[in-house]
C-alpha cells in the first residue's frame, strides 16, 4: 500500500474533498528497495487543479489531517485497462480488416478495423468504469493519520 498525507477540505452530500500537498524530495529512498515511495504516490496528483473528490465512506471530518492510499498494483491495473485493452481490440480490429483486405479490397478495410477495434475496446473500458456498472471497485483507502507516525518527507 502506498500512502500519502492529504488533508479532508469538505464533506458534504456523500463525498468528501481531499487535497495533497506539492511534495518535493522526500527521504531520498523512494526509488531503493525498502523506501516508502510516498513521492511516487504524490506524483500522481502533480497537475491537479483541484482536490481529490471521493464518497464518504470514511468517516472522517473537515480539517482533518488523514493517509490517503491506493494498492500497489492499482496503477498498472489502470494502466493495462485503460491503454492495452483498447489497443487490443484495435490490433484486433485491424486484423480482421486485414483479412477482409485480402479477399480484393484495399488497406482502407484495414484501418477501418483497427478504428471500429479501438472504439469498441475504449467503449468497454468506458463501460467497466461507469459507476453504474458496478465493476469500479474503489482502490483509495483514507486514514486518520497518526500524528506519532512521521510519513515520507516530513
Amino acid at each position: 500500500m502506498r500512502e500519502v498525507r492529504a488533508t479532508v477540505e469538505r464533506v458534504a452530500d456523500g463525498k468528501v474533498w481531499l487535497r495533497v500537498p506539492n511534495q518535493a524530495g522526500g527521504c531520498g529512498r523512494c526509488h531503493e528497495p525498502g523506501g516508502c515511495g510516498a513521492v511516487r504516490l504524490t506524483d500522481l496528483f502533480k497537475g491537479m487543479n483541484g482536490p481529490l473528490v471521493l464518497p464518504d465512506r470514511f468517516g472522517v471530518v473537515e480539517g482533518q489531517s488523514v493517509w490517503l492510499g491506493v494498492p500497489e498494483q492499482v496503477p498498472l491495473r489502470a494502466a493495462l485497462l485503460c491503454y492495452a485493452l483498447p489497443l487490443a481490440f484495435g490490433l484486433a480490429g485491424g486484423a480482421l480488416g486485414g483479412l477482409a483486405a485480402l479477399s480484393g479490397h484495399s488497406d482502407i478495410d484495414v484501418l477501418a478495423g483497427l478504428v471500429v477495434g479501438l472504439a469498441g475496446g475504449w467503449r468497454l473500458v468506458q463501460r467497466r468504469l461507469a459507476p453504474e456498472s458496478g465493476g469500479r471497485r474503489q482502490a483509495w483507502s483514507v486514514r486518520p493519520a497518526d500524528e506519532s507516525r512521521r510519513g515520507c518527507g516530513e
